[in-house]
């Protein structure tokens, strides 16, 4: 029995997304050793641009799973839709189009035991923290936002001890220049006036990386015709 989960979340690039999850995986019809998940990502801004995807979870990853329904599951595979956004691998579009997500040994390192999408620095994770309270905490309302959740962090640098401390010491940052408001212990951010003026900025890098994004695939697809 499958359930839909929602979360909305931002990629290293500066695009929200809204993605949804018919959780959790389920055996692939075409391979005993495969486990597929289907579900979408959605540009989280009125445009209707979505990709319509198929999580592949391989043998070698599903190994190394306590359970295929676990939280670790459910975050790995929350981040390899967010990398493949990153890395342009999937295509916006506002038709459907079931696109392949692999969930394989290219997010986790078998030697070392450990995850890996991003190694943000710590300019990265700056510009990461403010635009992720100012799409979920100004754009959606939410106010307060936890500024290094697990999925973050396995996301920006899972084999980083300290990232949790650096994504706080970003927050931190961005606080000591007006963007944001912390809570006591510093683990939640609220947007402050000096962020929602940024509006413009922020609308502006999500439109760049964007149209960066149409313009790889635009280019393979002119290719593709030649």
């Amino acid at each position: 029995m499958s359930e839909k989960i929602t979360g909305k979340c931002v990629t290293a690039s500066g695009l929200p997304l809204e993605i949804e999850l018919e959780w959790p995986f389920r055996a692939a019809s075409f391979g005993s050793d495969w486990y597929v998940l289907h579900g979408s990502a959605r540009l989280d801004d009125a445009s209707g641009l979505h990709a319509d995807i198929a999580v592949h979870l391989t043998a070698s990853i599903r190994e190394i799973l306590t359970a295929i329904d676990s939280q670790e599951a459910l975050m790995a595979s929350i981040n390899t839709v967010r990398k493949a956004v990153d890395d342009k691998q999937l295509e916006l579009l506002k038709t459907g189009k079931r696109q392949p997500c692999p969930l394989s040994s290219r997010q986790y390192s078998i030697k070392n035991k450990h995850w890996w999408f991003l190694e943000a620095n710590d300019e990265q994770l700056k510009a990461f923290v403010k635009r992720k309270v100012y799409w979920l905490g100004v754009v959606n309302g939410s106010g307060s936002v936890e500024v290094s959740d697990a999925v973050d962090q396995a996301y920006l640098g899972a084999k980083d001890k300290n990232i949790a401390y650096r994504l706080r010491e970003a927050a931190k940052a961005l606080a000591g220049e007006g963007y944001l408001a912390l809570d006591a212990a510093g683990e939640h951010a609220s947007p402050t006036d000096m962020l929602r003026a940024e509006a413009p900025k922020m609308q502006a890098e999500k439109d760049a990386a964007l149209d960066a994004l149409m313009a790889k695939h635009a280019y393979e697809s002119a290719h593709n015709r030649a």
